[in-house]
C-alpha cells in the first residue's frame, strides 16, 4: 500500500524536491541526505544555556541590576559563557540537541505552524539519540514538558513539548509528569525584545494542584522545543523551585544562535 501511494502521490523533500520513500503510513517530507545535514551544535558549549563558547554575546542591559549569581553552585571548571557567569543560576544545566537554523528551522515551522504533528515523534527520537550520554537519567525523577495555553493547544491540536517529552521518557525510562499549567495567554516570545520576554511570561505558569506533592524534593528535567533567551524555561523553573523542587535542568530540541554566528 505504501509503495502504491508513493507512486500515485509521491511525498517530496521540503528542501530538494526529491521523492521520499518510507515504510511509514504517513512519510515525513525529508530525504536521507538532508536528514543527515540537520545542524548539530559543536562543543564546547555553555553548560547553562547550550550556547557555543565561540559565540560573542553582549550582556543584556536589563540584567545589569540582577543580584549576584550563586557562584558556589558552579564549579570553576564548568564551561560557561560570559552571560551565564554574570547571571542568577536557575538550572543545573541546559542541553540542546541541534542548532536552530537552516533545515531545522523549516521543519519546526512545518511542525508547529502548519500543524504537521508527525514531525514530533521523529524529532523526539533524534533528540534522545543526541542527548545520550550527556546526563545521567538515574539522577532525575521526572520529565516535565512546558505547557501551552488551552486556546493555543486547541488551535494547534498538540503540544510540541509533550511530543518530545514522550520520546525522551521512552528512551531514558523516565516518567513524564505534566506538572505545569499555563494560566493565561501570552504574546509569542519570537515577537518580543529580550527586555520584554520575562515580563511577558510573568506569572503565567502554575503548578497543578494534584501534582504538587510529586514536585516537592524532586529532580526535574524541563522539556521544550527552542531555547532563545531562556526566559520561558527560567519562568517555569522558578515555579518548580518555589513549589519545592530540589533541582531543575532543561532539555531542548534546539538552541537559537546569535545573528551571524557560524
Amino acid at each position: 500500500m505504501r509503495g502504491l501511494l508513493d507512486l500515485i502521490l509521491p511525498v517530496k523533500c521540503l528542501f530538494c524536491d526529491k521523492p521520499v520513500s518510507s515504510k511509514n503510513i504517513i512519510p515525513l517530507p525529508i530525504c536521507a541526505e538532508h536528514e543527515r545535514e540537520l545542524p548539530r551544535l559543536n562543543p564546547p558549549l555553555c553548560r547553562l544555556c547550550a550556547l557555543p563558547l565561540g559565540a560573542r554575546v553582549v550582556r543584556r542591559p536589563n540584567e545589569a541590576s540582577s543580584p549576584e549569581p550563586d557562584i558556589k553552585k558552579i564549579p570553576p571548571e564548568v564551561p560557561l559563557c560570559g552571560d551565564c557567569r554574570l547571571s542568577v543560576v536557575k538550572f543545573d544545566f541546559v542541553l540542546a540537541s541541534y542548532a536552530y537554523c537552516d533545515e531545522l528551522r523549516t521543519i519546526v515551522h512545518d511542525w508547529k505552524f502548519n500543524s504537521f504533528k508527525y514531525w514530533g515523534s521523529w524529532l523526539g527520537r533524534r533528540m534522545a539519540h543526541q542527548l545520550e550520554g550527556e546526563f545521567v537519567p538515574e539522577k532525575w525523577d521526572y520529565l516535565v514538558p512546558l505547557p501551552l495555553y488551552f486556546r493555543k493547544l486547541r488551535q494547534r491540536g498538540f503540544n510540541q513539548a509533550v511530543q518530545l517529552a514522550e520520546q525522551l521518557s521512552y528512551h531514558f525510562e523516565l516518567p513524564l509528569l505534566k506538572a505545569l499549567r499555563k494560566s493565561h495567554a501570552t504574546r509569542a516570545q519570537s515577537e518580543l525584545k529580550f527586555s520584554e520576554r520575562l515580563a511577558n511570561l510573568a506569572g503565567c505558569f502554575c503548578i497543578l494542584e494534584e501534582q504538587k506533592s510529586k514536585v516537592v524534593d524532586s529532580s526535574i528535567l524541563l522539556v521544550d522545543d527552542i531555547y532563545t533567551t531562556g526566559a520561558t524555561l527560567k519562568c517555569a523553573a522558578d515555579e518548580l523551585q518555589k513549589a519545592g523542587a530540589n533541582r531543575v535542568a532543561g532539555l531542548v530540541l534546539a538552541r537559537s544562535l546569535p545573528p551571524g554566528f557560524d
